[in-house]
């Protein structure tokens, strides 16, 4: 029987517009996490909202959330646990 195993990066947990773990992530509408500071700059230097990773419009700038992905909290906590 094949036994199937989680394997996990660092880039899983990294924010693909910092390049550093996340600091407050969010979740915006396609799914993508990043931290909070990092979009929202990054949709002031663009004339369209729009998904860094897949290049998803929002025709208006989308609520925040919270990310709710476990290991994207628990990772955060972790880290932070060493700073």
């Amino acid at each position: 029987m094949a036994s199937s195993s989680l394997v996990l990066s660092e880039e899983q947990f990294q924010c693909s517009v910092c390049l550093n773990m996340f600091t407050e992530p969010v979740s915006i509408p396609c799914g993508h996490n990043y931290c909070k500071a990092c979009i929202r700059k990054y949709w002031e230097t663009t004339d369209l909202c729009l998904c860094p990773m897949c290049k998803e419009i929002f025709h208006k700038k989308p609520a925040l959330r919270k990310t709710s992905d476990p290991l994207v909290i628990t990772s955060v906590k972790f880290s932070q646990s060493f700073s």
